[in-house]
């Protein structure tokens, strides 16, 4: 006869990265090492601390909008341990269900879906959702956009900004001169800053003066 278990055991402990692509199921094993998790169906939070300890995970990435109740999303976007939120899924669906909340715990927020962050997004809702952000990396996004985001953010010291869709005559401005594109931010006004621009990407490192 031949077991298996010691050797089961030690695979599942060494597992940092989980992905749940379909509805979770009751589910035989246990990982209890999670550091990221990646969401790309709609998951029954509660069932969640069946398999893995989300107090452990300190990445979350969603790939749809969480279809669960306020309090199951609240919990487990303020444990502790996470501290970064990547939205692969429409940014506006999410915030409507984060409408009221606050995830101070959140320091890194991205989204890198084709959806463009335009003049009407409620950037501003968006910064008190997440007051705390540092480091901010944003998919799709236009200038005045981007302005408001780095005023929004006032913790924001890392930020980069990708443009789908910008004019022949700013690409050429910003290859040269990359600060002009930061032109009319007010947290900048008092604040050390230095920036580049590369591929369609403005990077922007901030200080506090």
């Amino acid at each position: 006869m031949h077991s298996t278990v010691i050797d089961d055991k030690t695979f599942l402990d060494n597992i940092t990265t989980l992905e749940l692509s379909r509805p979770l199921v009751d589910s035989e094993h246990y990982f209890p090492h999670v550091r990221t998790l990646i969401i790309n169906n709609d998951i029954q939070l509660e069932t969640l601390s069946s398999i893995i300890d989300i107090n452990r995970v300190e990445h979350l990435i969603i790939y749809f909008p969480i279809m669960q109740s306020p309090p199951n999303i609240c919990h487990l976007l303020s444990t502790d341990c996470l501290q970064k939120l990547s939205i692969m899924s429409n940014p506006f669906q999410l915030l409507k269900q984060f409408r009221g909340m606050k995830f101070e715990n959140i320091r890194t927020l991205e989204t890198k879906c084709d959806f463009e962050f335009g003049d009407n997004y409620p950037i501003e809702e968006l910064c008190s959702t997440f007051p705390r952000v540092e480091r901010l990396h944003i998919r799709s996004i236009n200038q005045a956009t981007m302005i408001r985001m780095i005023d929004g953010f006032t913790h924001l010291s890392i930020a980069s900004f990708y443009f789908d869709s910008l004019s022949n005559t700013n690409e050429k401005y910003w290859q040269v001169k990359p600060e002009w594109a930061l032109y009319g931010a007010r947290r900048l006004t008092n604040s050390s800053y230095t920036c580049g621009y590369k591929d369609s990407i403005l990077h922007a490192w901030i200080s506090e003066q």
